[in-house]
């Protein structure tokens, strides 16, 4: 096994997905701190240079963008027609899901973010697109709290379960990769629960 490349961050990161040149986001971590102490908080796109030989060299962000919230995770949608290089999904420390427009990112737009909402009452902890449905987008996070997005209509989420059930948080969630409408939470209670929609 080979060690290819390394970003110097403590981040939350996802890859593209889509039969582009792969690249890779990163977002400033919730809870971490990095060796510099530094207070920014951003989110940055990596061109990983896969296909050269050289290694050793430093990498450098293609795209870097202020944010106003440290990241518990991230999700890279597939492209669409609108959206060339698909949409990233970031699960903030402060409760607000934001989504940007790859391509817009890339080539230093500065209308790249598509939204934001706060839907959630505390922070979201995992967040991922529908594999199957890949408009459709689940969050989850404090006092069990568990949205589901229609990222065209990312104001009206379908809201899971019933929070006084069980205020554990939740940690993780996963779409099953054959039903569309099923997915499953891991929260910080002990419990791993399966949905369906």
């Amino acid at each position: 096994m080979v060690r290819l490349r390394e970003i110097p961050r403590t981040a939350a990161f996802a890859w593209s997905s889509g039969s582009a040149k792969p690249l890779l986001v990163t977002g400033t971590r919730a809870g971490a701190v990095d060796d510099s102490f530094s207070d920014e908080v951003k989110l940055e796109l990596w061109d990983l240079n896969l296909d050269s030989q050289e290694q050793g060299l430093e990498l450098q962000p293609i795209a870097s963008i202020a944010v106003d919230s440290k990241f518990h995770d991230l999700a890279w949608g597939p492209p669409d027609d609108t959206h060339t290089r698909g949409i990233i999904a970031g699960a903030l420390e402060n409760g607000s899901l934001q989504l940007w427009d790859a391509e817009k990112l890339v080539s230093g737009s500065s209308d790249a973010q598509i939204a934001q909402t706060t839907k959630h009452s505390g922070a979201i902890k995992s967040l991922q697109f529908n594999p199957l449905k890949p408009q459709i987008l689940a969050t989850a996070g404090d006092k069990g709290e568990l949205w589901i997005h229609d990222i065209n209509d990312i104001e009206n989420p379908l809201r899971l379960g019933n929070a006084a059930a069980r205020s554990d948080d939740i940690e993780c969630v996963a779409w099953n990769r054959k039903v569309s409408h099923i997915l499953a939470t891991g929260g910080s209670g002990g419990f791993v629960t399966v949905w369906d929609l």
